[in-house]
């Protein structure tokens, strides 16, 4: 996963990533240059999105587990087990 996110990496203007919940957060700490074992500290909600923006500085994290595009619809309520 790490390999694959630095390919990336300057490849295009923009790149659009559709992963799954742990390949985001070690792609995530990756691009802000993290420690790999703090991947798991930072909160990644089920169909949530990240936006970090690369440039020549710095990223810039600018978009953080957002839900809102999900409206009402209660992700956790859904896959949670009935009792």
């Amino acid at each position: 996963v790490r390999a694959a996110t630095r390919s990336v990496v300057g490849v295009a203007e923009s790149v659009l990533l559709v992963l799954h919940k742990g390949v985001i957060k070690v792609a995530r700490s990756e691009l802000l240059g993290l420690p790999f074992e703090d991947y798991r500290s930072l909160p990644v909600d089920l169909a949530s999105i990240h936006v970090v923006e690369l440039s020549t500085q710095a990223p810039n994290y600018t978009v953080r587990n957002a839900t809102q595009h999900l409206g009402e619809l209660h992700i956790a309520d859904a896959v949670a087990p009935r009792q």
